[in-house]
């Protein structure tokens, strides 16, 4: 399935007409005609997304919002709120806690790109609150406190008046420093000396190629890769607008939309960023101490292991798939007895740091032996977990690894063992069982060659 989404409406052919057209796209649905039925769902079956009709129950979307978001065990599921086309409804959905509101009638395009967009943000909220449990199971402090510095916007705009007459709008608005970055027009990238915690590319989709590769490039440049999107549009290429949307956008409006509306947006698709930054985190001295392997920075068995078991325990609920990987540096020995351990050490370092930043942030990676790595990536099919082994042993061979100032570089490669949980009876999962499987599928891709991805014998 592509995500677990809840719908809240009072009418129920409406409510019938929604589960239609989002089942058809491969997502699980519930259904709820009350603002009981939501809060009791929200909190035991953790939706990934909640749609909620403006209307619903005696206080409509609004006061649902505003329960949902006061409650712990909900206040980070994302919302979207479905309703009619006037500013009024707009801001007060905004200002309760949904993340995006939508017009009636709907478009089925527009709607399906923002579920796949919120369900994305979804995964980070709940990787967080994982990551949360298992710090404090282990006895260990952690910090969710939201930062309090100010945050920090870049506008993106082939147009340098438009990029700073809307970094004049926003001006009184939000609490946050906006800066309007250098365009590259040959490249389509866009230069920033500050890490940035939300990109707003304003554009008139002359060039929808352009575009989209300033997108792309926003995502590979350090100090924009986390930061949150935002596209501003002309109305009419709203159709290529919503294709941004998969490419990478977390959010888009009209360029002529209400300046609060975009005021609101901006705010929660910067909460949402650092609740992301937090994620990768959330870790504090004292944890990191004791969890996180002090060589590579990745975190360790002690921390990995009882992660796993909730990873698995999850999957066992929801029959949502996992991906479990274990990874081992080829000819790793012959590093060490050829060049000595220290530059046995920085290949080790590079070949982590290579991994950890080919994985989404709600993924797993953890040093569990002397050259030898567990990833796990919940929510991920066989096609999707094959395509990130791949990525990673591609990234782990190119490009060589320096060890001294550039001047000597080694070659490392990589061998990979996948295993599903689909390759598992649903009520048998369990973590020894997973490991069992990509252990004997990384030793056939060390018996076949190395610097190869081997599945378990029943994954497709």
């Amino acid at each position: 399935m592509a995500g677990h989404i809840l719908i809240a409406d009072s009418v129920p052919t409406s409510r019938i007409t929604m589960k239609v057209m989002l089942s058809a796209a491969y997502y699980d649905v519930a259904m709820a005609s009350c603002a009981d039925d939501v809060l009791t769902n929200a909190a035991t079956s953790h939706p990934d997304l909640i749609i909620i009709d403006s209307d619903l129950g005696d206080t409509g979307a609004v006061g649902v919002c505003t329960r949902l978001k006061a409650t712990d065990a909900s206040r980070h599921i994302p919302i979207a709120v479905v309703g009619p086309d006037t500013t009024e409804h707009r801001i007060a959905a905004l200002r309760a806690g949904a993340d995006i509101y939508l017009i009636k009638p709907l478009d089925r395009v527009a709607l399906l790109a923002h579920m796949r967009a919120l369900v994305r943000v979804s995964d980070i909220a709940s990787e967080l609150k994982r990551r949360t449990q298992t710090a404090l199971e282990m006895g260990f402090p952690t910090d969710t406190t939201p930062p309090v510095t100010p945050s920090h916007i870049v506008i993106a705009s082939p147009y340098v008046d438009d990029a700073v007459k809307l970094r004049s709008s926003l001006r009184g608005l939000i609490n946050s420093d906006v800066d309007v970055a250098r365009y590259d027009k040959e490249t389509h990238s866009i230069h920033t000396t500050r890490n940035a915690d939300l990109v707003i590319i304003s554009s008139d989709f002359r060039n929808l190629r352009d575009d989209l590769l300033l997108l792309s490039n926003i995502r590979a440049i350090k100090k924009t890769r986390h930061a949150a999107v935002m596209v501003l549009y002309p109305e009419r290429k709203k159709i290529d607008a919503i294709l941004a949307l998969d490419i990478g956008a977390n959010d888009i409006m009209p360029l002529n939309s209400d300046p609060d509306e975009l005021a609101l947006r901006i705010r929660t698709l910067i909460a949402r960023k650092r609740e992301a930054d937090r994620l990768r985190d959330t870790i504090d001295h004292g944890m990191r101490l004791a969890s996180v392997d002090p060589l590579t920075g990745l975190y360790n068995r002690r921390y990995a292991m009882p992660h796993l078991e909730r990873l698995v325990h999850e999957t066992t609920l929801t029959n949502v798939p996992l991906a479990v990987m274990l990874v081992d540096i080829d000819d790793f020995k012959s590093v060490n007895d050829t060049f000595g351990h220290a530059i046995g050490d920085t290949v080790l370092v590079e070949v982590a740091r290579r991994i950890r930043d080919t994985l989404r942030p709600q993924d797993l990676v953890a040093r569990i032996g002397g050259d030898e790595f567990l990833i796990a990536m919940p929510a991920t099919t066989a096609q999707s977990a094959h395509a990130a082994a791949e990525r990673i042993r591609n990234s782990v061979c190119t490009p060589p690894i320096s060890t001294t100032g550039n001047r000597d570089l080694i070659g490392a490669s990589i061998s990979i063992g996948v295993a599903m949980s689909t390759q598992i009876a649903p009520n048998s999962v369990s973590v020894s069982g997973l490991i069992d499987i990509a252990d004997t599928a990384l030793y056939a891709s060390k018996s076949d060659g190395r610097n190869q991805v081997t599945f378990g014998a029943t994954a497709a």
